[in-house]
């Protein structure tokens, strides 16, 4: 009896990570992960932000790389700035982030920071803004 207790506390953990963004993903939109966040590329984090503009993108680059250029709308916190998990523990966990890097490095190593914060409606860019603007996608510098 205390194996299937084992058993289902793992099963119903499992199915509470990823119930977290298959709300987000469609057959058409990302991969949700083990780790339950729902990994994008550029094209797809763009048709997810038209179809749920409430995300908030979650931009981890320097200020000076934000400056170059960013998604319309973005929050910049500079993974490298001392105060970083201090800043995003100030964010509200109900809503949905959308983080990215330039590359996805940073934004890769904020995941589980975010996840120890209690944040768990995350969707990752993978290849990071760099790969946002191979793409020719929309880049504000507002």
């Amino acid at each position: 009896m205390c194996v299937f207790s084992g058993f289902k506390a793992v099963v119903v953990f499992s199915i509470m990570l990823l119930s977290i963004n298959l709300a987000l993903a469609d057959e058409n939109i990302g991969v949700v992960q083990q780790d339950g966040v729902l990994h994008v590329n550029a094209v797809e984090a763009d048709r997810l932000l038209k179809k749920r503009p409430e995300i908030v993108v979650l931009d981890v680059r320097t200020p000076v790389e934000f400056k170059q250029g960013h998604i319309k709308s973005a929050v910049n916190l500079n993974y490298y700035d001392a105060e970083y998990k201090k800043l995003l523990g100030k964010l509200g966990r109900a809503k949905t982030y959308l983080v990215h890097c330039k590359s996805g490095r940073r934004s890769g190593l904020s995941i589980p920071i975010l996840k120890s914060l209690g944040f768990n409606n995350i969707v990752h860019m993978d290849h990071g803004f760099d790969s946002w603007r191979r793409a020719g996608l929309d880049v504000s510098t507002d």
